[in-house]
């Protein structure tokens, strides 16, 4: 199962929300989860869906970084 993170608008003036994404191909179904995160996209890094390395996109990829692992641990604890 993988997983990805996406601006909600990337085309948006203005900052847009950072969206988890996941798909549950058993199911058919993708998940998508809100991080409550808001980045511009001037600050976002579409090659490797994350925020940039600048000052302002670091405090957002370590919530992000968080939010993976959180979600690596909820999926194990299933596959067990």
């Amino acid at each position: 199962m993988k997983f990805t993170f996406n601006l909600k608008k990337p085309n948006k003036n203005g900052e847009s929300l950072i969206l988890f994404s996941t798909y549950f191909k058993s199911e058919g179904r993708k998940f998508v989860y809100s991080t409550g995160e808001f980045l511009s996209p001037e600050e976002w890094n579409y090659e490797l869906r994350q925020p940039k390395t600048s000052q302002e996109g670091q405090k957002k990829l370590t919530g992000i970084e968080q939010l993976k692992d959180n979600w690596i641990d909820i999926r194990t604890s299933f596959l067990i």
